[in-house]
């Protein structure tokens, strides 16, 4: 345990020297989507073992309550990208519980060229990542880690990566009220597209909670991602925002609100029953970015649902990156323990 978080303390200063947007290599580690985390905002780090996907965003989330699980996600994304998500969870009984998966992420195929514009024929894209995560309860607390392989493909070129989250959770005993904490692809890289370049890991600090009243039939949750850094806003350097009163263009400026906003993620549930519950989220950060002047639209929101008939879950989650529409994404969910439970021999 000490150990650990020593090299949670080394972990932080490191981190604070990442940067975010299209400075990061290996940033489609961030691309995690299943049901639940895109329909709350994108963010969760304070759900605990109600989800076999869990550990991607916290190691130390998942319990025994999920073991024998396993889930398929698909999330078709704009111009033909689409995402996969394959998770499980499994209870040792010496070791305790383990969980992993793989993210594969198909960008489509390209029409290749040459500097004089003659045709090269066609080339494809894609990254993954897989992983492996063990949890360590140390009750009300627990602590995870999970080990992730990175890679992606472009053409011909290719690039590896070896990458560490570790997190911590609180979980009251009496009450339904989890705090969490992550640092998130602490690694290096194996092989580069070009070898040359500096290597900026996709580093990320993480802290949430959720709470749920006793006789309220809602869960609130907070995440704070992005913490080794103030300002991570971003605007346009080319917009204009207006004329100033000599008629030249004004540049947009920053707010301490955005600036404060943009770190937190949103999400609530209405828990109707351990069977049915509906989903709604919001993401500042996304909202800021992805909105055009004209219109903002629903640019930062999301809802979804879940439905579980006994041993299969069916979720689905709606989420707007931009006003030209929202996403949907898939998820299934379910427990293997009636079939690992059965006599094979009959």
């Amino acid at each position: 345990m000490y150990r650990l978080l020593l090299l949670i303390l080394v972990m932080i200063p490191l981190a604070g020297r990442a940067q975010i947007g299209g400075t990061q290599d290996f940033s489609y580690l961030h691309f995690i989507k299943y049901a639940k985390i895109e329909a709350l905002g994108g963010e969760l780090i304070s759900d605990r073992g109600k989800d076999v996907n869990s550990f991607w965003n916290n190691p130390a989330s998942q319990t025994d309550e999920r073991s024998q699980w396993a889930s398929f996600s698909f999330f078709p994304f704009y111009s033909g990208v689409n995402n996969y998500l394959v998770s499980f969870s499994v209870e040792e009984k010496h070791t305790g519980v383990w969980s992993g998966g793989l993210s594969y992420t198909d960008y489509g195929s390209f029409q290749g060229k040459d500097d004089a514009g003659n045709d090269l024929g066609e080339f494809s894209a894609n990254s993954f990542f897989t992983g492996i995560s063990y949890l360590y309860p140390l009750e009300p607390f627990s602590v995870g880690a999970t080990i992730k392989l990175a890679g992606s493909r472009i053409q011909d070129y290719s690039q590896t990566g070896i990458f560490l989250d570790i997190g911590g959770q609180f979980s009251h005993p009496d009450k339904d009220w989890v705090i969490g904490l992550t640092i998130q692809n602490v690694g290096f890289a194996i092989s580069r597209f070009d070898e040359g370049q500096g290597f900026t890991p996709p580093i990320d600090i993480q802290l949430g909670t959720s709470f749920k009243p006793e006789h309220m039939p809602f869960r609130f949750s907070v995440t704070l991602h992005s913490l080794y850094q103030y300002d991570i806003v971003y605007l346009d350097p080319n917009s204009s925002s207006g004329l100033d009163p000599s008629g030249n263009p004004t540049t947009e400026e920053k707010s301490t609100f955005d600036k404060i906003a943009s770190h937190f993620v949103l999400g609530g549930e209405f828990v109707f029953s351990p069977k049915f519950n509906l989903r709604l989220g919001y993401n500042h950060l996304r909202r800021t970015e992805l909105r055009i002047e004209e219109r903002s639209a629903l640019s930062g929101f999301s809802f979804g649902f879940m439905a579980r008939i006994k041993s299969f879950s069916f979720e689905y989650t709606r989420s707007y990156y931009h006003i030209s529409g929202g996403r949907n994404l898939f998820t299934i969910q379910l427990n293997l323990n009636p079939l690992l439970s059965k006599d094979l021999s009959n």
